[in-house]
């Protein structure tokens, strides 16, 4: 019979796998294969396990300090100081698919799928049992290492309780904050950096704009000596070229002091007395000596 837990609301009950199978059995092959489709796309979607918290929509997952302490403890001491930065990458993001597959299957009818890895799987050896303290943080998850036909596999129970569940949510919530915190530092990182070279490049054009102004000033300073030279050259072209002014020889001085009245003689007493201007009358006074009255007398008559 159906299990009447999995029926739609208005529909019939879901098939069982024995419902198919006799179903199958009484038609032809392609007919009986078209039909198990039919049947399997008449099931409904299998609901990955929830807390009732999550079932009826309540406020989103939210796990205490004590809860998360744990996977701190060994992601921030185990996996990530003991692998390069491309690896842990590796490894948070395939724990992540690891956990998050269990909780959101992509596929809800290979649900079972997904709660058993195969540890000899390359990307799980690489990321997970190579690196120190990935493998021990899936245990500490609720995973169990289980062997099925001699062949090691990490499994997760298909009927969980809710201890188990809530561990791995835990997990599934640290590893998402772990790789939140992980992009929000390598964005400031990657903002510093480009402020850096903003800054460089702020810092050479100023030094560019440095260089050019000093080569302005140069130029500047350059043009004013040459123009002072130009000017310095073309006065001393100037002054070779006028004829130097040459001192009064004593030729000509001689011919200017014959041109002049010849001075009064103050050898003898003549002219006027000192004191009253009154003339004095010399007799037998030579011709070549002039009283100063007679020269006074001669202005007088010029002027007149």
């Amino acid at each position: 019979m159906s299990d009447p837990t999995n029926a739609i609301p208005g529909s019939l009950p879901a098939p069982t796998p024995a419902e198919v199978a006799a179903a199958t059995a009484r038609e032809d092959p392609r007919a009986a294969a078209r039909r198990a489709a039919e049947l399997r796309l008449q099931r409904p979607p299998v609901d990955p396990p929830s807390t009732s918290s999550d079932a009826h929509g309540s406020a989103p997952f939210n796990p205490s300090a004590a809860d998360k302490l744990p996977f701190h403890r060994l992601l921030d001491s185990e996996v990530l100081p003991k692998c390069s930065k491309p690896q842990a990458v590796k490894t948070l993001e395939t724990l992540i698919a690891m956990t998050s597959n269990i909780l959101q299957p992509p596929n809800p009818l290979q649900a079972a799928k997904y709660r058993q890895v195969r540890l000899a799987n390359g990307a799980i050896k690489r990321n997970v049992i190579d690196v120190p303290g990935a493998y021990d943080f899936l245990i500490a998850a609720g995973f169990r290492q289980t062997n099925v036909n001699f062949e090691a596999f990490l499994t997760f129970s298909p009927s969980p309780s809710q201890a188990l569940l809530h561990k791995l949510k835990c997990a599934n919530f640290v590893l998402k904050e772990v790789v939140k915190r992980a992009m929000e530092a390598a964005e400031r990182e990657k903002r510093f950096r480009e402020s850096e070279v903003e800054a460089e490049k702020a810092r050479v054009g100023k030094a560019l704009l440095g260089f050019d102004e000093d080569r302005r000033l140069k130029r500047e300073r350059d043009e004013r000596e040459k123009i002072g030279r130009e000017a310095k050259a073309r006065l001393e072209a100037e002054a070779a070229a006028t004829p130097p002014v040459l001192p009064a020889t004593d030729a000509a001085m001689a011919e200017d002091d014959e041109d002049d009245d010849p001075p009064p003689s103050y050898g003898q007493l003549h002219g006027r007395v000192l004191g009253t201007g009154e003339a004095v009358a010399v007799p037998n006074l030579p011709s070549h000596v002039r009283q100063v009255h007679a020269q006074d007398e001669e202005f007088d008559d010029e002027e007149e």
